[in-house]
């Protein structure tokens, strides 16, 4: 009926585990740690919606480093696409030799990049959103069960 974090809370009911999605802030509360320390869910963000973010600022400006960040994304996908359906082992293994460093590079980019555009603007914010949520956008590399979107 709305955008409340409680609507999740409540249908995930005492589930814990990982959960794959986009920077929803009805998510944010199942990722804190309670009482014992952990939280509930760790959270995996989705490729797929940062790959958006510059693939509309590619479509309306033609921006160069909006066009870089997608073919930089699309070799992750690449990647992907060789493993689907291997078992978690190996595709952790093959993230660990052929993503971990694609990613690593992408970070250093996007920080780099990110010192020299306008902050106010779409581009900024796309680099943001990844910046942010660094460590949930990295969890696929960490645990082969984990996709590198939720499509």
């Amino acid at each position: 009926p709305d955008r409340k974090g409680e609507h999740p809370q409540k249908h995930l009911g005492a589930s814990k585990g990982i959960l794959q999605a986009d920077a929803y802030a009805g998510f944010r509360d199942l990722y804190l740690a309670e009482g014992n320390g952990e939280a509930r869910f760790q959270e995996a963000a989705c490729w797929a919606h940062l790959r958006r973010a510059f693939f509309d600022v590619e479509k309306e400006t033609g921006s160069e480093i909006a066009r870089e960040a997608l073919e930089r994304i699309g070799a992750l996908y690449d990647i992907e696409a060789q493993i689907n359906g291997r078992s978690a082992d190996e595709r952790h293994a093959v993230r660990q030799a052929h993503s971990r460093p694609k990613v690593k590079a992408f970070k250093v980019w996007a920080e780099e990049n990110l010192e020299h555009i306008s902050g106010k603007g779409d581009l900024a914010k796309a680099f943001r959103y990844a910046l942010n949520r660094w460590d949930a956008f990295c969890l696929f590399l960490e645990d082969g069960r984990v996709a590198i979107d939720n499509n």
